[in-house]
């Protein structure tokens, strides 16, 4: 027995509805790498899942400095984890993040609106 949830072979259930995803990344908002990696989940994500499943329209929002360490490549490739922020350091870099990501769903929500 297949178990269609998300796609069929003549109408897809999610057919016309609209998405917003929202990518949490332990990588540093200022990594080089930073461009590359938004394109590459935006293509898997935009082009791949939602396509594939009838989306109308979908968004990637990518909120990198996720974690209380964040994630960097530097120069020559290697791996790097900053220290740990705690306290009061960690506490704006969470409501920074967390603005971030209202930002995202504010935007995803006006993009809907349509003018009276």
């Amino acid at each position: 027995m297949e178990l269609r949830i998300a796609y069929g072979r003549s109408k897809p259930r999610l057919a016309g509805k609209r998405i917003l995803w929202l990518g949490l990344g332990g990588i540093a908002g200022d990594d080089p790498a930073l461009p590359d990696v938004r394109a590459a989940i935006e293509t898997q994500l935009n082009a791949g899942l939602a396509y594939y499943c009838g989306f109308a329209h979908s968004s990637v929002g990518l909120l990198p400095d996720a974690e209380e360490r964040r994630q960097r490549l530097d120069a020559a490739g290697n791996f790097l984890l900053d220290d740990a922020s705690a306290g009061a350091e960690r506490a704006l870099q969470y409501a920074e993040f967390d603005r971030r990501a209202a930002e995202f769903v504010e935007q995803f929500i006006a993009a809907d609106r349509v003018p009276a």
